[in-house]
C-alpha cells in the first residue's frame, strides 16, 4: 500500500532532524491508534525540508502539498523561529518544488516583513482548476492588532510568482 504523500509530508517535515531516521516510539503509538496498520507504512521517513536551526523550537512545516496538473509537486511551509513570541514566530513561507513528491527545493520565500505581517502560521497552496493559476492563502496577526485575518496573495501563473 503507498501511504498518500501529503499525510506522509505532514508528519516528517515538521520534525527537526535531517536524513533518513527511525520513528520514536511515541510517534508510532501515535500513527497505530489514529491509523491501525498504515502506522508501519511509517517506520523509516526522510525529512524533506529540513528545521531552519538545529535547536529547540525552531522547525520547517505546518506544509500544504498539491500535485499540479503537469505532474509537479509544490508545497508552501512555514519556517518557524524561537526567537519571538508565541503566534509571531511564522517568519517566512518557503515555497518548493519536485519532480517526484519527495526531493524538494525552495523556489520562492516570502518574508512577513514584506506582507507585512506579524507572524505566519500555516500556509495553503491551491491550483484553480478552471484557471489553472495558483493560489496561496497564509494567516496570522494582521498589523498592528492582535485579531487574526486569513490573507491571499494575487493568483499567479507559477507559485514561484506570488507577490
Amino acid at each position: 500500500m503507498r501511504v498518500p504523500y501529503c499525510l506522509i509530508l505532514a508528519l516528517i517535515v515538521s520534525l527537526p532532524a535531517i536524513g533518513q531516521l527511525q520513528a520514536p516510539e511515541s510517534i508510532r503509538s501515535n500513527l497505530v491508534d489514529a491509523y491501525g496498520p498504515m502506522a508501519d507504512q511509517f517506520e523509516n521517513y526522510e525529512v524533506v525540508v529540513p528545521s531552519p536551526e538545529d535547536a529547540p523550537e525552531w522547525w520547517a512545516g505546518a506544509p500544504s502539498v498539491l500535485r499540479d496538473s503537469h505532474g509537479v509537486f509544490w508545497m508552501a511551509a512555514r519556517m518557524r523561529t524561537a526567537d519571538a513570541p508565541r503566534g509571531l514566530r511564522g517568519y517566512e513561507i518557503q515555497i518548493l518544488r519536485s519532480e517526484d513528491g519527495i526531493d524538494f527545493n525552495a523556489v520562492h520565500r516570502i518574508k512577513r516583513e514584506e506582507v507585512p505581517i506579524a507572524g505566519f502560521e500555516r500556509p495553503v497552496i491551491l491550483q484553480d482548476p478552471d484557471s489553472g493559476k495558483y493560489k496561496l492563502y497564509g494567516c496570522g496577526p494582521w498589523g498592528d492588532s492582535e485579531e487574526w485575518s486569513i490573507i491571499k496573495w494575487d493568483d499567479a501563473d507559477s507559485p514561484t510568482e506570488f507577490r
